[in-house]
């Protein structure tokens, strides 16, 4: 039986998610792409290109995130943390993480403006609709 699934090295996974090949690396190492030591070309470690296409619909940056709402990564993780909403981080290099949270919730959730919390003295969670 012929296989005949695309694969994609993680230098074009990378193209696709619009992130480094250092992410892709931790996202194989935490486990939600998997290389399967079957596919590999040389040394290139292969990925099934449905694997990523998955990825990429169910999960999205934090800072596409941030930039819908024009603030900071920073202050979407603060938020995010106040309403418990699970976050999925990916080491990177220099103390650097890349976040990552579900598209479903990144599509109902309301970040507040950073200056909400000192006019209301109280933090204000991440709202999901």
């Amino acid at each position: 039986m012929l296989h005949t699934e695309r694969l994609l090295n993680y230098t074009e996974a990378a193209s696709i998610l619009g992130v480094q090949k250092r992410i892709i690396r931790g996202l194989v190492t935490r486990g939600l792409l998997a290389a399967n030591p079957g596919h590999r070309c040389g040394s290139s470690k292969l990925l099934l290109a449905r694997d990523v296409q998955n990825f990429k619909e169910q999960y999205v940056d934090l800072a596409v995130v941030a930039e819908r709402f024009s603030t900071s990564v920073k202050w979407v993780v603060s938020c995010l943390k106040d309403a418990s909403i699970p976050i999925f981080v990916v080491p990177q290099a220099r103390n650097a993480q890349k976040r990552f949270v579900l598209q479903q919730v990144a599509t109902r959730v309301r970040i507040p403006p950073k200056n909400w919390y000192r006019r209301k003295k109280q933090r204000f969670p991440a709202l999901v609709r």
